[in-house]
């Protein structure tokens, strides 16, 4: 007899608690989302600047005067040459075309 009850007695296993889970995961969520509602957010609105406005940035960022960086090339083109990197007939023919090299 104490067999019968101890096989009769406990709950049945199976997929009846992973579906109550899920379920109960789906309900609150549901809830949650009906009454707080779906929040989209705008992106950031476009702002048009005029065009003195956008020469004076230019100005900043790409001064008219250029600018000198502090960089020596010394014989980087000869080495170039030697090396192979650069065909020499074709860098004269480009730059022959453009006026020379000066």
């Amino acid at each position: 007899m104490e067999n019968l009850e101890q096989e009769g007695a406990g709950p049945k296993r199976g997929i009846s608690l992973p579906f109550s889970i899920v379920f109960a995961t789906v309900v609150l969520t549901g809830g949650w989302v009906y009454t707080t509602g779906l929040r989209v957010t705008q992106p950031p609105a476009v702002t048009q600047i005029s065009d003195e406005a956008g020469d004076a940035l230019e100005g900043t960022v790409l001064p008219a005067g250029g600018v000198e960086l502090p960089v020596q090339w010394r014989d980087i083109g000869r080495r170039l040459v030697a090396s192979g990197v650069i065909d020499k007939e074709k860098f004269l023919e480009i730059y022959a075309d453009r006026g020379g090299l000066t």
